[in-house]
């Protein structure tokens, strides 16, 4: 396998890992390693205990998001490609934009967004959208 640079998907709300099933297939048999979480809440995911019957913030989100990178051996200096659809284009922004509040120094290389919604993004970290 080649040492490309991790390509990480995350699914829509309502969706689950399997959404992107035939994506995964394509990129591993050309040789990319792929990351694919269940978001919290969804699928085979465990609903943290501080969750207490109330939705998660983008935030939450971002910093679960960084959680799985750390526990996949993502290190701190390397960079990922992001691909979120709907609820996870959402997430796939929250963590670009606050990646200095997450305190790490993984870069963003690439994103593609499908049918996402950026939401409110502070003037100051518009900066490269």
């Amino acid at each position: 396998m080649t040492q490309e640079v991790p390509l990480v998907f995350l699914h829509p709300f309502g969706g689950t890992m399997r959404a992107w099933d035939t994506q995964r297939d394509f990129f591993e048999m050309h040789g990319r390693r792929v990351i694919i979480p269940e978001v919290r809440g969804h699928g085979q995911s465990t609903i943290f205990s501080n969750y207490q019957e109330r939705e998660c913030t983008l935030d939450e989100l971002a910093e679960d998001l960084n959680a799985v990178l750390d526990y996949c051996g993502i290190h701190q200096n390397e960079q990922i490609d992001l691909v979120g659809a709907s609820m996870g284009g959402m997430i796939a922004i929250r963590y670009a934009v606050r990646k200095p509040a997450i305190d790490n120094n993984r870069t963003v290389r690439k994103m593609v967004l499908v049918g996402s919604y950026a939401g409110e993004i502070p003037e100051d970290k518009k900066k490269g959208f």
